[in-house]
Order: C-alpha cells, then structure tokens, then sequence
C-alpha cells in the first residue's frame, strides 16, 4: 500500500509537471484516499503497531512483523514521528535485531528464504543488508539533530564491515558467522546504502551541521 501511495504521489507530480492539473488532482485524491484507508485499516490498537497487509479472504490483519513496515516512511504514506510509525518501528527492531556477533536486521518473522539457523528470539532469521539500510533510511527521516542521527550511522558503518574486499555487498548474511548468504553482489544492496548515505548527507544540510 505504501508503495502504491508512493506511486500515485509521483504520478501526480508529474502530470502537474506537464500541465495536466485536473490529472494531478485525480491522483492526489486518489493517494490521500488511501492513506486515510491505510490508517483505518492497517493500524492493530491491540499489537499497537501497522499490519503489513490486510487479508481480503481471511479478513484478518496480517501481523508478522516485517523490515518492509520502514516503507510507509519511505515511500511517505507516513511521517516518520508519526506515533502510529513510531511503535511500528520500534517494534520492528526489537523483534528483527539479530542479536549475536554479526547484527543486522532479519527480514521478517518465521523467513524461511535460505535460513542459515533455527530461528530463536535472538535470531529471528538471517541479516539482510537491505532490511538494516531500510532501519537506517527510517532513523534518517525520524532524526531532528545530529545525535539522533547516530543510529543510522551506526548502521552504516556495519553495512561497511559487510562489503567483501571486492567491495561487493551481498544479499544477507549467515547470522552466526561472516559468509555472505545469496546473491554477492547485489545491486539492491548498493542501492539502498546509496540511498540511505545521501538521505543522512541531506539530513546533516538540513541541520547545519558542518562536515
């Protein structure tokens, strides 16, 4: 949901862009249509966190706690201090940290997608890289000064002990060790560190603080 309000935003900057005002003002409504929907339905008061998604043949709210939950900041369906977003990402790292030598974020509970270990509430899968960067892109955005900032560079920094001497990052990691689990390398790795290193260069501009 949150990438498709994402989408619907730019569709609608766009066809501002290029004159079409009527357009951009059909996607604008259809885009905070769905933000008030995603508010009312995919918010659980009793896990007091998001859903990552709404189950139309069960009815039921999905409630596995997912790394994907950072893209109702990311692709802006949500402010960032939001409280709503603050829980769910609260939530989010404490029931996703992997918490053994290696760190890092675990995609989701119960993933099964070439688990290296027995999950345990202190691995609750294997580290990815991109689901650690996506912490990293939600601290950004949440950051007012540059001590808030710390926590995201503090992912930066291990995203940077992961890099193989090619300098290549792979898709996850073995959660007990440093072998690179999946693809190496990945570009949607690269990619979110990227994303994730400007957004904190931006953040630094934002509050003025010199280099």
């Amino acid at each position: 949901m949150a990438a498709v309000f994402g989408g619907l935003s730019a569709a609608a900057n766009f066809a501002e862009y290029f004159g079409e005002r009527a357009l951009a003002e059909k996607y604008r409504k259809a885009a905070s249509d769905l933000q008030q929907a995603a508010r009312r339905i995919l918010y659980s008061t009793s896990a007091n966190r998001l859903a990552r998604r709404w189950d139309p043949v069960t009815r039921k709210l999905d409630l596995t706690v997912d790394a994907s939950l950072a893209g109702v900041v990311i692709f802006g369906l949500f402010p960032a201090d939001d409280p709503l977003v603050v829980s769910t990402m609260q939530q989010v790292e404490q029931r996703l940290t992997v918490r053994t030598a290696v760190g890092g974020l675990a995609r989701y509970e119960g993933d099964g997608f070439l688990r290296a270990t027995e999950t345990s509430a202190g691995v609750p899968g294997n580290p990815w890289i991109p689901c650690s960067l996506w912490l990293a892109q939600y601290k950004i955005a949440r950051a007012q000064t540059p001590a808030e900032l710390r926590g995201a560079v503090d992912i930066l920094g291990w995203v940077g002990k992961q890099a193989r001497p090619s300098g290549a990052l792979p898709e996850q990691l073995h959660p007990l060790g440093t072998e690179a689990i999946s693809v190496c390398p990945l570009a949607w790795s690269h990619a979110e560190f990227i994303i994730a290193v400007r957004d904190y260069l931006d953040a630094r501009a934002r509050m003025h603080v010199q280099a």
